[in-house]
Parts: structure tokens; sequence; C-alpha cells
């Protein structure tokens, strides 16, 4: 009788597993195969002509590139300590470290001084579990802090799983803004003693000369108010005398960790700037550009006015990604601009350098017919790269949290900002200039060339991470869309 129990428990069981996945292929999965598109009144009302700016004049916001791991963590903690009003931040990834400690710990420093903080974050990617509680608790009791959280996770409601907020923006007093890729973790901070695998990434900080004249910050700010107020964003608040104890005495906790790093690192504490113009570069027009705020599959705005952009071309266009991954109609577009005569050269990772298996397998599917439409440079140096950029000719340049991949271009919330400016666009071409210099050319004709500098030859992956991604190209084939 025993037996026969445990028989039709297994079976139960057993039938209960197959329901659900089931009901997660039907509702989680298979509605996400269909591709969003642009319409063209979007299209009529968006034209490639709404990125210049005029010249012979500058504009009111000026631009500063944030390259160097420590000048980005540092540049962070000054905007924080210098506000005056309010802080609005939105980041997709969070991880303890000492970094984290450090920036928190100026963050409540702010509130505690009056500073109105709202941060946002990915309820699932980023929602302060595990050693990141103490922060959710105590943010969830301050006065001044409001804590938003998208998305959260409902195991029943599997068409919530993978739209996912992807932002990374820091906005201080409506007046300086930071944004590009990077998250709040040591490996893109690179602190005093990590000796972790760094990830190198790119930010822009953008100073408002003028605050009665318009900014993008403006449209950064309306743009993460929309976002606030979105149906499916959980707001995060105690409501009870004992939530307020447990904050109280997390933020007591915080504060001794945020001095113990800010003491151990002083790399990222330094004498604030006083003046802004003086660390910043002139522009004609910076303009925001984000993909739809919805559920499901989004229609692809980012990647259809970076399109627009890239056909103003007349002579080439570099896009940085972390891993390259167009579907067949993304494919057709730039194989198309290449026989306009337009030189396209791509920067990514190697199979030796990327952390990510999943979007990596899906850029050496499609590698091949990638290189009918240009040049590939993969990365050979220490370390992967995660920054997302493009250069147009010689005035514009893209930064943000956009990676061409299905996910960004259909799922989750992206931003990037468009840039208009000949001596910033300079400075970007420089800097590009220097990690294609450590990457491994790929062309059809020429197959793999070695970097131009000699101190990063070529690399292969180990024999376990060789078979990892030969695995993955097989497996994940099939979910493209979602990985």
């Amino acid at each position: 009788m025993k037996h026969k129990l445990t028989f039709f428990g297994l079976v139960g069981l057993g039938t209960i597993v197959l329901v659900y996945a089931i009901y997660v292929l039907l509702t989680g999965w298979l509605p996400f195969f269909h591709r969003g598109t642009t319409t063209d009144e979007y299209k009529a009302q968006h034209p490639a002509s709404r990125f210049f700016g005029n010249p012979m004049l500058w504009g009111n916001d000026r631009i500063a590139l944030l390259e160097a791991p420590v000048e980005a963590g540092r540049w962070r903690i000054q905007l924080i300590e210098q506000a005056q009003e309010s802080i609005v931040v939105s980041y997709h990834t969070l991880v303890s470290g000492a970094y984290s400690d450090i920036f928190f710990g100026a963050l409540f420093d702010a509130a505690d001084r009056g500073v109105k903080v709202r941060f946002i974050c990915d309820a699932v990617v980023g929602g302060m579990k595990g050693s990141l509680l103490d922060i959710r608790k105590a943010m969830e009791a301050h006065p001044n802090i409001e804590l938003g959280l998208y998305e959260p996770l409902r195991l029943f409601m599997p068409w919530r799983w993978h739209n996912r907020l992807h932002d990374k923006f820091l906005v201080v007093d409506g007046r300086i803004a930071i944004m590009g890729g990077r998250n709040i973790a040591d490996k893109l901070y690179q602190p005093e003693g990590y000796d972790g695998n760094p990830v190198y990434d790119r930010d822009v900080l953008i100073y408002r000369t003028n605050s009665d004249e318009p900014s993008v910050i403006d449209q950064i700010l309306d743009y993460s108010r929309h976002v606030w107020n979105l149906p499916y964003m959980e707001h995060s608040k105690t409501r009870t005398e004992a939530g307020t104890r447990l904050g109280n005495a997390a933020r007591q906790r915080l504060a001794k960790q945020a001095a113990d790093q800010r003491a151990a690192h002083p790399e990222y504490i330094a004498p604030l700037v006083e003046d802004w113009e003086s660390v910043t570069i002139p522009t004609n027009r910076i303009t925001l550009v984000h993909n739809p705020l919805g559920r499901g599959s989004k229609a692809p705005w980012i990647w259809d006015e970076m399109v627009a952009l890239f056909s103003t071309a007349k002579e080439s266009v570099i896009i940085q990604s972390p891993y390259i991954v167009p579907l067949k109609a993304q494919r057709q577009q730039l194989k198309a601009l290449a026989e306009s005569g337009v030189g396209i050269t791509y920067l990514t990772n190697s199979a030796a350098s990327t952390p990510n298996f999943p979007g990596f397998s899906a850029y050496l599917n499609r590698k091949k017919r990638l290189l009918e439409t240009g040049t590939i440079y993969e990365y050979m140096g220490p370390g992967s790269i995660h920054a997302k950029s493009s250069v147009v000719d010689t005035r514009i340049s893209v930064v943000g949290s956009y990676n061409l991949d299905p996910r960004s271009l259909h799922l989750d919330t992206e931003t990037m900002l468009v840039i208009d400016s000949e001596p910033f666009n300079a400075l970007m071409r420089t800097t590009l200039g220097k990690w294609i210099d450590a990457s491994a050319a790929n062309t059809m004709s020429r197959g793999t060339v070695p970097p131009a500098n000699p101190r990063f030859p070529l690399r292969t992956p180990n024999f376990f991470k060789s078979i990892a991604l030969w695995l993955s190209r097989i497996i994940l084939a099939p979910i493209i869309m979602l990985v």
C-alpha cells in the first residue's frame, strides 16, 4: 500500500510539473515570439534630423566621458555628495561589495540631510535580496527615500518574467546626470585590491549649463516619471512601527559598513568639482531615445531610430556591444547600409573574454552572416567589455544601456543618449580605437588577424568554456528571443 501511495504521489507530482511547464510555455514563452513593430507614424514623428543641432551654436548641455572604472565610481559619489534637493536613480543590477557600500552610504547621507531620493531598480535582477536586504529595509523606512521595484516575480504569471528594467542613470538636482552601461558592482568600478575579473564599461556625465533652458536631463526625468507610474511598478514602503525599527537598525549597520569602506578606499573620495564646465565638452544637442514602456514584445523604437541615424552616415559607423545578435531584419538593414558604401565596424567580446554564455553563443551562431556587413573586432585583453556605444561619421555619438540583441530590441526598458558634438565624437573615436587595437579583426576575406597592439595576443577559451559555448549554441537557439 505504501509503495502504491508513493507511486501515485510521484505521478501526481509529475503531472503538476508537466501542466505548469505547458502553462509557462503557452503564456510565458510563445507570446514573446511575436515581434513588435514600429509604426510609420512614430517614424514620421521621430526623424533622424532631430538629433542634429545647429553646428554654429553650442547647446545647453555639456558632456564628459567616464571611461576609467575608478573615475566613474568617484564622480557618482561626488554628484550624490553635492546634491541639495533631489536624486533620481535607476539601475538594473546591484551587487554587494566595497563600492556598493560607499555608493549607498552616500545616498543615505544625502537623504539624512533632507535630499529627496527616488530609487528605481529591477525587482528580479536588482531586487535587494540576500546581502542587499539591509539596504531595502533601510530605504523602505527612510522618510526621504522612495523605492520602486520594477515587475516583481510572480510564479503564476510567466508573462511578467521577461520584460526587465535595464536602464542605468543617476540625476542630481535636475542639473547633472550620469547615464551609460554601468550597474552597481565592484567589477565595474574596481576598488583598490579588487582581484576578480574586471568588466569595462562606459558612461557619460551631462552638465546642464542653464537651468532655465531645455536640457536632455528634462527628458531623462520625464522618462523616469513614466517608469515610476507604471501599473506594474511596486512602490515599496514600510507602514508599521516594527518595519521602521528594522529599517533604522539596518541603516546603522549600513552606516558602519560605508564608513569602513570609505576609509579603506580613498580613491572614490576626492575634493568636489566646483566648476563642471572645466571638465566637460560642449555639444550642439543631446537627445534621449528609449524603448516603449509596456509588457510583451515591444516595438523596436531604439533600433529603428539608430537605423535612421546610421543611414545619415556618409563614411563610417562603429558599433560596440558586449555581444552582437541581430535578427534577420536587422542584419538585412545593416547589409543594405554596407552596400551603400558606409564602412561598418563592430567591436565586441571574444569567446575567451565573454562572461555571458547565452548572449555570446547567439552571436557565434550569427557571426558568419554578420561578417557580410562589416569587420568584427573581438576583444583579446584582460576581463571583458560591457559598453554599448555607436559612432556615426564625425559628429554623432551614442551611449547608453542598449545591447544589440533581441532582448534589448523587444523586451527590456532601454535608454540611449544621442550626442551631436564633433569634439566628443573625436574623443569617442580615439577611445574606441584603443579597444580596437586590443582586439582581433575578423573579415570575410582575411579571416582572423591578431590585435594591432602586441601586448594582446590571440586568446582562445579553455576546454570547459568551449564546450559550454558549444552546448549553449545548440540548447538556447530555439529561445533566442528571451536570452
